[in-house]
């Protein structure tokens, strides 16, 4: 027998929102790789040792409320709770590897979030590290982060990935040589131009 499911007219409505937000979801950060200001968008309140806890230290673009708004009211509670309260990220190891923990909420997925998290991340913590264990959401961005001009950018076999902010004051040339040595000389896949440029002593392990 089958089973009967019937449906208010409230409860289409929320299907009909749904829908059209899912289609019409845009990137409202620009993940677009130029460089960007001094002014982080986040910042980070350390918890303990390596774990932190996400916060808005600049105003959000009007466009990121606009859209949490359109989601409805119990979705859009949901999406500022978790965006408010529950998103902690990790920066564990000698090399800074980071963990977002839940990530952004699904429903703020694909909208360039995570990129401007990733960045302001790395940026407060000078350098960060990724590797094949990152899900493919947090691959995709890395990869973005690797062609921002804000970074320099070293890339091993099995997605080990370091990016170095260009505002780091540490010896760059030390660390990229530890990152590499620590994954292999012979899985060296890729040195961005500006960090070969500006540091020549890497370009012996390059192989651009």
């Amino acid at each position: 027998m089958k089973k009967i499911i019937r449906l208010t007219e409230s409860d289409l409505v929320k299907i009909v929102k749904r829908v059209i937000n899912e289609n019409k979801r845009e990137n409202i950060f620009s993940s677009e790789q130029t460089s960007s200001s001094n002014n982080p968008t986040f910042t980070f309140n350390r918890i303990s040792e390596g774990y932190y806890q996400v916060m808005t230290f600049n105003t959000l673009p009007n466009e990121f409320y606009r859209y949490v708004s359109s989601l409805g009211d119990d979705l859009e509670s949901e999406v500022m709770d978790h965006f408010i309260g529950r998103m902690y990220i990790e920066a564990s190891g000698k090399f800074n590897r980071i963990h977002f923990r839940e990530g952004v909420h699904p429903q703020l997925q694909g909208i360039g979030l995570g990129y401007i998290i990733y960045q302001d991340f790395i940026k407060f913590l000078g350098y960060a590290s990724s590797s094949d264990s990152a899900t493919n959401e947090s691959k995709n961005v890395w990869s973005k982060i690797m062609n921002d001009p804000d970074f320099y950018g070293v890339v091993c076999e099995g997605h080990n990935v370091m990016a170095i902010s260009k505002d780091w004051s540490g010896d760059v040339v030390t660390l990229v040589k530890s990152f590499i040595r620590n994954n292999g000389q012979n899985k060296v896949l890729y040195l961005n131009n500006d960090l070969l440029n500006d540091y020549p002593d890497l370009n012996s392990y390059s192989t651009n």
